[in-house]
């Protein structure tokens, strides 16, 4: 969304009727299709059915649902065969710590409560 509101020219409304909108969040890779010289600013989070993780640099933090976190050195180890999480505890704290401030911002729900909801608001 930030790059087609970039290409586009246009500001990220703060408010639709009346109603305050959650804040955007994202980075314009607008410099990056220009041409010009781009690097990624902040982490990239996602969530999934309850998985999760953050990719921050060369390290990438990742969970399955209802499993442990699992820390990855992404130049080291692209495959993801090495879990250095025991190893570098700190690193895996500071960057679970970096994704539960980010899911609380952007609003994500845990995955049982979401299901529960869902299941009781279609009857099944």
């Amino acid at each position: 969304m930030p790059t087609l509101l970039a290409a586009a020219g246009l500001a990220y409304p703060g408010e639709r009727a009346g109603r305050p909108l959650q804040p955007l969040d994202g980075e314009s890779l607008l410099p990056l299709l220009e041409g010009r010289d781009w690097q990624r600013q902040a982490p990239l989070y996602w969530e999934h059915e309850g998985n999760a993780a953050i990719r921050q640099g060369q390290w990438k933090l990742v969970r399955r649902h209802g499993g442990p976190w699992e820390l990855y050195d992404m130049e080291g180890d692209r495959t993801e065969l090495d879990d250095l999480a025991a190893g570098d505890r700190r690193r895996a704290e500071a960057l679970e710590r970096e994704y539960q401030a980010w899911a609380e911002r952007v609003g994500v729900l845990e995955w049982g409560r979401l299901q529960r909801a869902l299941g009781s608001a279609w009857g099944f």
